[in-house]
């Protein structure tokens, strides 16, 4: 049996991975860490101390919510310190994210820095796991969305808080495709790789997999099924969604690329086709499941 040490246990996913843990999971030690301390273990990545190697003396499998270049600069300290620390590392799952691949040509600068760590902390955990050979998959999400207990994610909801004060929103005419992954979809394909890992079970998708929900549908589609859902939660009375001529909209939102190039960007990915990825019922084996898969 091997102990399980899980970082970023504060996030929403992380939140929702450890009620699979202690529900599904045989593992007696189980070690949970954030940045912010109780009730878990108290532990920031980016400046580690060596009291936290006392944690790694058994066989241990490392699942990370954690920005992906967090865990590689907590992995760094390590390897400089004591390169032993991996002869007991069985395997290591990481969040990373799509935008790895969908921000590749972005044109601001924050995107392109974003694209750069991931790349960067990719292909570092990969070489590290080709070193010391451990098992290594790095999943790739694409939309997260969803909350549970205080935990909320920083995707849909902000579209859900923006209909909550603005009742009319123009998109452009021709949108692009999405394919929006929940938080409890999402911890259960990081449980079901987990599971599949420490039985030593050779899966054709690691190391890096991008996964998403499991229906694709366009943007209009998205913030419409949003309005939906909260207009019957009566969270909001109703929304307008006007659509307009895709130039036309650029025309009018293109001031807003000298106060925000990164912002306007995002604007722009409202065309863009990003979906393609690996169905998240493929991983889990589970009935696939329509957007939104709760209330907003």
């Amino acid at each position: 049996m091997k102990d399980i040490h899980v970082f970023g246990i504060s996030t929403p996913v992380g939140q929702s991975f450890k009620e699979l843990l202690f529900k599904l999971s045989s593992e007696s030690n189980i070690f949970l860490y954030s940045r912010k301390g109780e009730p878990y273990i108290k532990l920031d990545l980016e400046s580690p101390n060596t009291s936290i190697l006392g944690n790694f003396k058994r066989k241990s499998a490392i699942v990370s919510f954690a920005p992906i270049w967090h865990i590689t600069t907590f992995f760094k300290y390590l390897n400089s310190f004591d390169k032993n620390f991996f002869e007991n590392i069985d395997s290591v799952i990481v969040i990373s994210s799509s935008s790895v691949i969908t921000k590749r040509f972005s044109t601001n600068d924050y995107d392109k820095n974003l694209y750069s760590k991931l790349l960067y902390s990719e292909n570092y955990l990969t070489s590290l796991s080709n070193k010391f050979n451990f098992k290594l998959c790095i999943i790739r999400p694409t939309l997260i969305y969803g909350k549970i207990n205080n935990y909320v994610d920083q995707n849909i909801s902000k579209i859900g808080k923006l209909m909550k004060i603005i009742p009319v929103i123009f998109i452009p005419k021709k949108t692009g495709l999405r394919q929006p992954i929940h938080i409890k979809q999402l911890s259960e394909v990081v449980f079901n790789i987990y599971d599949l890992l420490k039985e030593n079970k050779n899966i054709s998708y690691c190391e890096n997999i991008a996964v998403g929900g499991d229906n694709t549908i366009s943007y209009f589609e998205m913030i419409s099924l949003i309005r939906d859902n909260l207009v019957k939660t009566k969270i909001i009375r109703y929304c307008w969604i006007i659509k307009i001529p895709n130039k036309l909209f650029y025309l009018l939102t293109f001031p807003i690329y000298f106060i925000s190039p990164k912002f306007f960007d995002s604007l722009l990915r409202m065309q863009v086709n990003l979906s393609g990825f690996t169905c998240c019922s493929n991983i889990t084996n589970k009935k696939p499941k329509t957007f939104p898969v709760e209330n907003i």
